[in-house]
């Protein structure tokens, strides 16, 4: 960054407060179901995009400049690890779930994709996933879709067992769960003789599909031949269902770090289910969740009675300076298709419509 020039809004910048900190990012999560365009439309007074609601809690250059500088470390880390600019939340929601949550048998792993199209030294191509390119997350889940603990594929630079990567990817995620007699749900991708072997000397039980491929594996097994309608093992591949991360943002780690709060929003939705058995969606959480962060900025809803609750009243249409007694076609009469001009107009409605009397009065506000 070059020097800052005295007209520019990084001068201006004050110190952030945990206060104010929530407030950013329920507005930030809050762009996620409500998309427009760019950032700056959400403050936009055009007719097109108008809306209240973020600039009655925060003024755009304000939001703009915590954005600008959120960071997540120190970015004089260490540079040898490709995600130290987002390794603290990471750590920190592998750390929260291992300590306050205890997860049912039956375990899942499986994988998903950030979108991401920017360049990345780690950025992956999946043909088969929704998003093509992005980062990749290897994630542990409940049965239910809670996740438990989180992996993200940093690219070649990982150190690799001789098991392989696949196996070391489900040994990190597993490693608080070994020895506790869980199930493990995975699909062929992580699945090998010798870590089905290792697994059950742990107390752990895999349940999976397996490569024809895969080293070790037993030749009766391979060259079986299966009649139609007959397997021989047994598959149960869970899909994980979450919000994308919100697309506003331009750095990775910002974009990661959204990704991986929305999975606490996630998780936090389901152990709300289950405590108050309660059957609230997503969205409806979701908001209620942005309306907590907010706070007492929230705004207050409006009270806007309809036109049938609001009484109303006819006025004579004020004189001009050619006519002292102006007339306007009636509003009813006109879509009746009726030519009717009449004197008087509704003064209480927005639009302040010409009526009649009486029947075409009654008939507008019903």
């Amino acid at each position: 960054m070059g020097p800052i020039r005295w007209s520019s809004r990084f001068t201006r910048w004050k110190d952030v407060d945990a206060s104010e900190m929530k407030i950013f990012l329920g507005l930030l999560l809050h762009m996620g179901p409500y998309t427009l365009p760019t950032i700056d439309r959400y403050w936009n007074t055009d007719t097109f995009y108008k809306t209240t609601f973020w600039s009655s809690i925060m003024s755009r250059n304000r939001f703009q400049l915590i954005l600008r500088f959120l960071h997540f470390a120190d970015n004089s880390g260490d540079s040898n690890d490709r995600l130290y600019k987002i390794r603290p939340d990471l750590n920190h929601f592998n750390k929260t779930m291992r300590e306050k949550y205890v997860p049912d048998r039956n375990l899942s792993i499986d994988e998903s994709m950030v979108l991401w199209r920017g360049r990345l030294v780690f950025r992956q191509y999946a043909k088969n996933k929704k998003h093509k390119y992005g980062v990749k997350f290897y994630e542990l889940c409940e049965s239910d879709g809670m996740i438990l603990r989180i992996k993200i594929y940093c690219g070649k630079s990982e150190t690799v067992t001789e098991m392989g990567h696949a196996a070391d990817v489900v040994f990190e995620l597993m490693e608080d769960y070994l020895d506790k007699g869980y199930k493990l749900f995975t699909d062929n991708y992580y699945n090998s003789v010798s870590l089905t072997k290792q697994f059950t000397g742990r107390e752990t039980y895999i349940c999976k599909t397996l490569r024809s491929n895969r080293k070790e594996n037993s030749k009766d097994l391979v060259n079986k031949k299966l009649k139609k309608r007959f397997c021989v093992i047994f598959q149960s591949n869970q899909m994980l269902s979450y919000y994308s991360a919100l697309r506003k943002t331009i750095r990775w780690p910002k974009k990661l770090f959204l990704h991986i709060l929305e999975m606490f929003i996630h998780n936090a939705h389901l152990l709300f289910r289950k405590a108050t058995n309660s059957d609230i969606r997503t969205l409806k959480f979701r908001e209620a969740f942005i309306a907590a962060l907010i706070g007492d900025k929230m705004p207050k809803k409006s009270i806007m009675p309809n036109r049938r609750e609001t009484f109303h009243y006819l006025e004579a249409i004020p004189p001009t300076e050619k006519k002292a007694r102006p007339t306007k076609p009636c509003r009813v009469c006109t879509a009746e298709k009726l030519r009717r001009e009449t004197r008087y107009f509704c003064p209480v409605c927005e639009v302040k419509p010409a009526l009649c009397v009486e029947e075409c009065l009654k008939k507008y506000h019903v």
